[in-house]
This record gives structure tokens, sequence and C-alpha cells, in this order.
């Protein structure tokens, strides 16, 4: 009994630890939306049987990560025009009242971390990767900041899941200089506690990067993988 409870609860540590991987896989964009992931290539690639791949692979599924279709296979999650737009909706409502909140409870470490990201975001302008990367960070402490787990939870796990379209919008031409243009103008409006001008910038932000998905969604499959540090 206690050699099988052993092996049940290494195959659960393994298959989380394989959930994660792959997770940032498809964050990341080296897995694309519409690739099928393939049980045994995963469980010979980390050296494990195929159990805890086929677990990995039921929690991505339930985070909206994957799809798993009988008789087809594992297929990372390919966003339809209309689903996107859906998510876009629910984001724009849940990150601006985050961001509202934000206004009224940031603490002063939070806007001094909030500015740091703000001074890497300005050198890093010219590397859309790593610039991707510091912007998840500055909102993600604007959702810490409005002391709302749940509501961040919520959100970030709505982020993740268009984050491999997400890339579409940060590689247009002068896409980066204008979001950190919202960026500078987030940080005043949630240090002088204006929440409705936080609120609007927020909404307005997500408004135009929804636009500029729709416009490039055909080419998402062309783009580079992201070369995250």
């Amino acid at each position: 009994m206690t050699s099988k409870s052993h092996t049940l609860n290494q195959n659960r540590t393994i298959h989380l630890v394989v959930a994660n991987h792959l997770r940032q896989a498809i964050i990341n964009g080296q897995l694309k939306p519409g690739q099928k992931l393939i049980q045994d290539e995963i469980a010979a690639e980390y050296g494990i049987s195929r159990m805890p791949v086929r677990e990995a692979f039921r929690t991505l599924a339930a985070e909206g990560y994957v799809m798993i279709y009988p008789h087809r296979g594992v297929i990372v999650t390919e966003l339809s025009t209309a689903e996107i737009e859906e998510i876009f909706s629910i984001r724009i409502l849940l990150e601006g009242w985050a961001t509202r909140l934000a206004a009224a409870s940031i603490t002063a470490d939070s806007l001094a971390r909030l500015n740091d990201l703000i001074d890497e975001m300005e050198i890093s302008q010219a590397t859309p990767a790593r610039y991707h990367v510091l912007n998840t960070a500055f909102h993600d402490t604007i959702f810490k900041a409005a002391q709302q787990p749940r509501l961040r939870a919520l959100v970030m796990n709505l982020r993740n899941v268009v984050e491999p379209y997400l890339r579409i919008y940060l590689s247009g031409e002068g896409r980066i200089q204008r979001a950190h243009s919202v960026h500078k103008a987030l940080c005043e409006a949630l240090a002088a506690r204006d929440a409705e001008k936080a609120e609007q910038l927020a909404k307005d932000h997500l408004r135009q990067a929804l636009d500029a998905l729709l416009s490039n969604l055909p080419h998402v499959a062309e783009l580079p993988d992201a070369d995250f540090e």
C-alpha cells in the first residue's frame, strides 16, 4: 500500500511539472495554436510513463490551454475570432475593474515596482520578447495591488489563454511605443489615485490590442517563436 501511494504521489508531482513546462511553452509561443501534442513523444522526452502526461493534458484542458479530441488527440487550443472577442470583452470589464481598485489601494512599494518596470521597458523596446515579459509583470503588479486574489487569478488565466496571440499586437510597427506611452500614463493615474482615468486607460488599451489582433489574426502562425530569457 505504501509503495502504491508513493508511486501515485510521484506521478502527481511529475504531471504538475510536465503541465507547467507545456503551459509555458504554449504561452511563450513555442507550441502554437492548432499544434498537435504527441503523448508518446512527450513521455519519451521526459523519460516518464504515459500516465503523468495524460494527467498533464487533463490539467491543461481544464485551464483552456489544450483541447482533447477522441480519436484525434490533444491539440493546443486555437481560438476563433468570436472566442477572442469574448475573452477580450471579459478582460475589458475585469481588468478595468481591477485597475480601478488598484488606484484606491496601491502602496508605495507597488508604485516603485511599476516605475522600475517602466524603466526596464524603456530600454527593452527594441526587444519584443523581453518587452512582452516585462509587460506581463507590469500588469500583474497592478492586479496584485487591487488586493483581490480571485479577481487576479481570473484575469491572469484569461490573459494566459490569449498570450500566444498577444505577440501579434506587440509585433506591429510602433505598437510597443504606443503601449509604453499607455503604461506611463497608467503609472501617473495610479500614483494620483485617479481611479476613473486608470480604469479608462486600461480598457482603451485592451480595445486597441483587440483591434490589432483581429486585423492580423490570419498571420498568427507566421510569427517567430518568442525568444524568452
